[in-house]
């Protein structure tokens, strides 16, 4: 899915006007995602400086057979999910999850290799911390992304990190975590955007729209829990349904900061949201 398959969702100058805020927010947050990402060239004594020499080739080759865009309207969709990855990241780790939560960005490899775009991780979640990888999607078309993660599970497996570093989970070097899509529509994301790039910090901690992606974390840690158990994976339930405690503990602590008993509509109605759960039924009768 594209920009172009939602335009007919508002009057085209609306649209037209709201979509002008995508390469400023984008702009912003490659910026942001590329001070935060965390650097090859520290791993050297893990890895050595010959693997990560490769690793960072291969990086390259993968990147050169994606980077062939032929239409304006790719191009946009491209530069919303930069857009909507940054915005996360930087929401996310100034408090819209709770103040145990933060959210960094990968490193290249493990964004375009291991299909992992950042990394939350919660303190104090439930005596101890937690880390979850988040693949970050605007497209309602997540069936294959659920397909893969299904497999992970029943194989007893998790996403991998490689390049990765933390205090807080006491792990620098490869980190083995389980894997969640964070979705949103580009309808709901753009006046994200629009507050973000006028920088009205009151809007953007204010706005609703955290209520709807820790419910789908905690939605997925439900369904993936209940999954692993099923076919024997009891270690990896026990994480899952850990997460799901917790996401579900976060988002009763920001319903009752928003103050929100009831969501907007365009939140209740958020097609990205509402594929995830419609992937979530179909896979777990598996």
């Amino acid at each position: 899915m594209n920009i172009e398959s939602a335009r007919a969702k508002q009057p085209t100058q609306m649209r037209v006007e709201a979509e002008k805020q995508i390469p400023l927010a984008a702009s912003k947050a490659a910026r942001l995602i590329e001070a935060r990402r965390p650097s090859p060239d520290v791993f050297q004594d893990l890895y050595g400086a010959d693997n990560i020499e490769k690793d960072q080739q291969l990086v390259e080759r993968m990147k050169g057979r994606f980077e062939h865009i032929d239409t304006a309207d790719g191009r946009n969709s491209e530069l919303l999910a930069i857009a909507f990855e940054g915005l996360l990241i930087d929401r996310v780790s100034k408090g819209i999850f709770g103040q145990r939560v933060t959210m960094s960005p990968t490193a290249e490899f493990d964004d375009v290799i291991n299909g992992v775009d950042a990394v939350v991780e919660i303190t104090g979640a439930r005596t101890e911390n937690l880390g979850l990888a988040i693949d970050a999607t605007f497209s309602p078309d997540v069936r294959k992304k659920f397909s893969e993660i299904f497999s992970r599970i029943q194989a007893g497996q998790l996403a991998t990190i490689k390049y990765f570093h933390s205090e807080a989970v006491g792990i620098r070097g490869e980190f083995k975590v389980p894997l969640f899509v964070l979705g949103m529509s580009a309808d709901n994301i753009l006046p994200l955007l629009e507050s973000w790039n006028g920088g009205q910090e009151d809007v953007l901690q204010n706005n609703p729209y955290p209520l709807v992606l820790l419910k789908e974390l905690a939605e997925q840690a439900t369904v993936f829990g209940a999954f692993a158990r099923k076919h024997g994976k009891d270690i990896l339930a026990k994480r899952y349904n850990k997460i799901r405690d917790t996401c579900e503990d976060l988002r009763s602590e920001r319903r009752r900061e928003l103050g929100v008993a009831i969501l907007p509509q365009n939140l209740q109605q958020d097609n990205v949201a509402k594929a995830i759960s419609q992937a979530l039924a179909q896979f777990s009768v598996q």
